[in-house]
């Protein structure tokens, strides 16, 4: 998969007729629908996947956009492993906000990319126009458009609002089940307290981005990855994730914190960046009377963890 980040009237080196159009927040079943519908359309010429560095949102009305479910970084490989050829990232700042909506169609789609064929959600919106507006303005210029129906997985309409919302109750199995693999964050592993080795249950103390999306507070059964060295698969293990502010502790001043404990071995990560996987949420966030309590707990939620079933892959 190639890759290519531009800005305003700047032209990829390597473009494709067939592009699909999106923020791919998450690039869950429905944006995977979108990369297949392209690539069908496209057949052995390949497609694009066409996106923005941030959300518009960032740009028009700081502070409004709504929290990512992954990284700019984890996207554009998300989209390259759902089927994209090519990933165009468009920079999206003033000057690209204030395009109209015909000229997006023609200066950036027709004159840069030269896209013969766009494939869109069936909710797209760019600008004051929607995809309707979209089919119009294209069909001016002999670009087609193809609309992709909503995804469902079960009785939820796959997107990427609803899967915000599952993480912010703590739902990670039913987010999985929207994204077609488990939620994700990574995080570099910093000192911490060491309370949870004066507990004998030691943990990794995660510096996690504060612009990826966290699930609610809690604890919950997770899997580990960390290290890739010279291509070599990298580590793996079950786990137990704590989010919160560590209530028994008193910790509340020092915010919200993540802390992952390794079921399956014991290795000093200080330095390493984990990826944390989400299975199931195991309980919610407690304050105990006194810290044996609160270790008689983690023995528990560690035997609950043994026991998670993993969430669909991707």
């Amino acid at each position: 998969m190639q890759q290519f980040v531009v800005a305003l009237g700047g032209k990829p080196p390597m473009t494709r007729k067939v592009v699909a159009l999106g923020m791919f927040d998450g690039v869950h079943l429905g944006h995977a629908a979108l990369i297949a519908a392209a690539r069908e359309i496209a057949g052995p010429e390949g497609c694009a996947a066409y996106t923005f560095d941030t959300h518009p949102a960032n740009v028009v009305s700081p502070g409004s956009a709504p929290v990512a479910l992954t990284s700019l970084e984890d996207r554009i490989a998300l989209l390259g492993q759902a089927g994209a050829d090519v990933v165009v990232v468009q920079r999206f700042d003033l000057e690209f906000a204030a395009l109209s909506p015909r000229e997006f169609v023609s200066r950036v789609m027709v004159e840069t990319l030269e896209v013969g064929h766009i494939v869109v959600g069936y909710n797209y919106t760019f600008g004051r126009g929607a995809s309707g507006v979209l089919k119009e303005l294209a069909s001016e210029q002999g670009v087609d458009v193809t609309v992709v129906a909503p995804v469902k997985a079960g009785r939820d309409i796959v997107a990427s609002t609803t899967i915000r919302r599952f993480l912010a109750e703590g739902e990670v199995s039913r987010a999985a089940r929207l994204l077609g693999r488990e939620h994700f964050v990574r995080g570099t592993v910093v000192a911490g307290r060491g309370v949870g080795r004066s507990l004998d249950v030691p943990t990794a103390n995660l510096d996690v981005p504060s612009d990826v999306a966290l699930p609610a507070r809690g604890v919950y059964a997770v899997r580990v990855r960390w290290g890739s060295p010279r291509g070599n698969p990298p580590h793996v293990s079950r786990g137990v994730c704590n989010i919160g502010v560590r209530p028994t502790f008193s910790d509340e001043s020092r915010g919200t914190t993540v802390e992952v404990h390794l079921i399956d071995e014991e290795v000093d990560l200080y330095g390493q960046c984990l990826t944390v996987s989400f299975a199931t949420r195991l309980r919610g966030e407690k304050r105990f009377a006194d810290p044996g309590v609160l270790r008689t707990q983690i023995r528990r939620d560690i035997h609950l963890a043994l026991q998670a079933r993993p969430a669909p892959a991707g």
